[in-house]
């Protein structure tokens, strides 16, 4: 612990300079409420999302110009009767819909807007003149039932559309959209689509269904509105459980203060550092704001309990801040340091979170420790009345003894013995949760969401258009793919990958050049392969560009032929089939690559490779984060009672919570990914000064009495009762995001809920028992110190 000297001075002097130290203070939160109102931003950011450095990302990165982005709309159009080739208006809807995205959309990727209308999809043509290749739409729309049943021929008969673009059952058709993501307006492309699809549906001919990336995070965006309810309502709880407990306006005010002065701070070095928030995080702000309450509410009540005693505020000033500062300080470290961890993630949004919540926690220095002993100067001494006297006081005092005799006797050792099998059930389960969503959407949205609701139709109807795995075949020289045995090679990698778990489908420039060759054997399929020569693989490649324009067949070769995607299609993801995609791939890649060949396979782009490259990130820091969390909470424990035992003491709470949160993850179907990380973290790590606040009064109350069973008595009397009280008001600062509309929100509040409520458990029940059993050596010896320090001064008093 710090020496108490030095605590001494450090209050006396906020005392003497209160209102030096004030201004000082005020100034730097006006110029945080400057960044917060002037710079601070709130949206996804999708490279946030995505781990910069991992050799999946830095493919995507350099190749998206040619495959696309990740970042891709889908739009269903569905006929609301019969099929879509009925009637020609459906089909002058597909075109007005194309053309609006291309052309009224921000940040739209004109090269990956596709559908039936568009000219980059094509067919092959045999007419006298030769074999040509030609937009599906070709010659122009249809106009009568004559033009669309041509049309339909040309979909069953052109390779890439039937099941595709348009359901094998003819019912519905695709439109797709890319967006960069540098360019990207989340807003404007979302009220754009929203009066496309309200036009569109007007007549009541099509039922329109909307997917993707873009749409999911726009649904998020969408329910930011609602948080302010959110707020509202746990705002008015809060101050309503203060006035219970405290029953006086500076028990609510000066705790609000406290709360409402480290989110400023916290909000403004976002702004000042040019961060942006992502909204599916929030909730973590909302809790460490709640952990800024807990701490001004541990100081607050044990300044009422020393005024009582004492009947001076200067003295009871001094003598509560003189206890609490050691364990404020070091639970306030070990939270911001714990929190800072998070940061060992190469993605953007996680490190983002960790500094700005490792500052935030930080600043409760300034908003509880340094502050609230100069407030309390100005505002007057609480009511003299004994405590207990409060129905608050009558109740906490209540479930205080029943914690009291949990910790003594023979229930101690069922105390120790039930945090034993809880260890033992989180570690059974915990190691059966998985990295990544289970299913897509489902980790963030409830199931009959429209966003799920979209995606399930899509899966429905086509063959796996949003769930892409890109593989790149880089040519180590120029016009690598023009040789038959590398397109061979390509295509036998394709095939054995549609072979995997959850693959239905591949398009690789073989699929197009086959199809060419069929033509020129009047359609028979029998002749849909590959020439073997070279030079027919060129003459393939002449006739299939010809008829393009520039940058058509990019999503399938490079205009120079070097580099070359296979593209293989699933109908749905989870963490298991794209983790068994890319193993798939590797394997395949470690056995047949040679050094001679003309081609390297790279992996991964589509948003198998995204999903897969966050997925492998997410979980190698989360194995590092975690160690990190104990270690730094370990260092800070055994220097604060410079003793491994009670390090240890204080550390099991949160040693159990680890795999115990996981447990309830996999159990509750929680999905871990990206998003509920950093909450399992934060969770883990910021529940441990409950420990610190009744370890360290143990340890005071032993000083006083010599005896541990009392000091546990009196420790769980007074700081225990706070913590009951914090941890409610924790417990409240996230239940009213169970009754929020997005299914994440719902289930991190649920998480957190149990952690904070476990932690408080650990820190009132098991702390103290094992305080009773095991009699700590380095609290014997601080009383001993205490004692001699206590004689000496009374014989130099003589």
């Amino acid at each position: 612990m710090l020496p108490r000297e030095w605590i001494e001075g450090y209050l006396y002097f906020l005392l003497r300079r209160r209102l030096a130290v004030s201004l000082v203070v005020g100034a730097g939160t006006l110029f945080f409420i400057w960044f917060t109102a002037t710079q601070l931003t709130i949206f996804t950011s999708f490279f946030d999302l995505m781990p910069p450095k991992h050799p999946y990302i830095e493919l995507y990165i350099k190749y998206r110009n040619m495959f696309g982005t990740a970042n891709q709309l889908v739009m269903v159009v569905e006929a609301t009767q019969g099929t879509i080739f009925d009637d020609p208006r459906i089909i002058e809807k597909v075109d007005r819909i194309t053309v609006d995205l291309l052309h009224n959309v921000p940040g739209v990727n004109g090269e990956q807007v596709l559908s039936i209308t568009h000219p980059k999809l094509k067919t092959t043509l045999t007419s006298g003149s030769g074999i040509k290749v030609v937009p599906l739409m070709y010659p122009r729309l249809p106009q009568d039932k004559e033009d669309m049943e041509f049309l339909r021929q040309k979909v069953y008969t052109t390779e890439g559309v039937r099941g595709f673009f348009v359901s094998p059952d003819d019912t519905a058709t695709l439109i797709t959209a890319g967006f960069w993501e540098e360019y990207f307006d989340l807003n404007t492309m979302w009220r754009r689509v929203q009066d496309i699809v309200q036009r569109e549906e007007a007549d009541g001919l099509v039922k329109i269904y909307v997917a993707g990336p873009p749409v999911l995070y726009a649904y998020f965006n969408e329910a930011l509105g609602k948080m302010g309810y959110v707020f509202l309502a746990t705002g008015v709880a809060i101050v309503l459980l203060l006035w219970f407990y405290f029953r006086s306006l500076q028990g609510v005010l000066i705790p609000v203060f406290s709360g409402l002065m480290s989110a400023i701070w916290g909000l403004g070095f976002a702004g000042l550092c040019g961060f942006t928030l992502d909204p599916l995080v929030l909730v973590v702000f909302v809790l460490i704001t709640a952990r800024a309450l807990s701490h001004s509410v541990q100081s607050m009540e044990r300044y009422h309990d020393e005024y009582f005693l004492t009947q001076n505020k200067h003295e009871a000033i001094v003598r509560s801040y003189r206890a609490l500062f050691p364990p404020a300080m070091v639970s306030i470290v070990a939270d911001g340091l714990a929190i800072l961890t998070i940061a060992v993630a190469s993605i953007p949004l996680m490190q983002k979170l960790a500094f700005v919540a490792s500052f935030w926690i930080i600043s409760i220095f300034l908003s509880v420790v340094t502050l609230h002993p100069i407030i309390l100067t100005f505002v007057r001494p609480p009511k003299s009345h004994p405590p207990g006297r409060r129905i608050s006081d009558a109740i906490y005092e209540g479930i205080s003894r029943g914690l009291i005799a949990m910790g003594q006797g023979s229930l101690r050792w069922f105390v120790v013995a039930l945090f034993a099998v809880t260890m033992a059930f989180g570690v059974y389960f915990a190691h059966k949760l998985k990295t990544g969503d289970t299913e897509p959407g489902a980790a963030l949205l409830y199931h009959d969401h429209p966003y799920n609701v979209a995606f399930r139709k899509l899966n429905e109807k086509f063959v796996g258009v949003a769930s892409q795995l890109v593989i790149i075949a880089e040519g180590k020289k120029p016009e690598a793919i023009k040789e038959a045995k590398t397109l061979n090679d390509i295509e036998l990698f394709a095939r054995h990958m549609t072979q995997g778990e959850g693959a239905n489908g591949n398009i690789t420039a073989a699929t197009l050049l086959k199809k060419i060759y069929r033509t020129f054997r009047e359609g028979d399929p029998k002749w849909e392969m590959l020439p073997t020569r070279d030079d027919h693989i060129g003459q393939l490649f002449y006739l299939l560009t010809a008829g393009t324009s520039r940058g058509e067949m990019d999503r399938f070769f490079s205009p120079d032929y070097t580099n070359a995607t296979i593209t293989i299609l699933y109908r749905n993801y989870n963490n298991d089939i794209i983790h068994n995609a890319i193993d798939r791939a590797k394997a395949y890649i470690a056995e047949h690559a040679r050094p001679d060949d003309s081609v390297r396979y790279l992996l991964a782009g589509g948003l198998l490779g995204i999903l897969a490259a966050t997925n492998e990130e997410v979980e190698w820091s989360y194995r590092v984060n975690v160690p990190l969390i104990f270690c730094v909470v370990f260092i800070l424990s055994f220097l604060t009672y410079w003793s491994v035992l009670g390090a240890l003491i204080v550390m099991i709470p949160s040693i159990v919570a680890q795999p115990l949160s996981e447990a309830v993850m996999y159990l509750a179907g929680i999905d871990f990914n990206i998003n509920s990380l950093p909450v399992a973290a934060v969770g883990i790590g910021i529940g441990i000064d409950y420990g610190y606040y009744v370890l360290s009064r143990i340890v005071e109350e032993y000083e006083e009495t010599g005896d541990f069973d009392e000091a546990n008595r009196r420790a769980i009397l007074t700081t225990g009762k706070a913590i009951i009280f914090t941890c409610t008001t924790l417990v409240v600062s996230v239940v009213f995001w169970l009754f929020f509309p997005l299914k994440f929100q719902a289930e991190m509040a649920f998480v957190l809920m149990l952690l904070m409520i476990f932690h408080a458990a650990g820190a009132l029940l098991f702390i103290p028992a094992m305080v009773s059993l095991l009699r700590p050596r380095f609290a014997v010896a601080r009383a001993e110190q205490r004692a001699e320090a206590v004689l000496l001064q009374a014989g130099a008093g003589r």
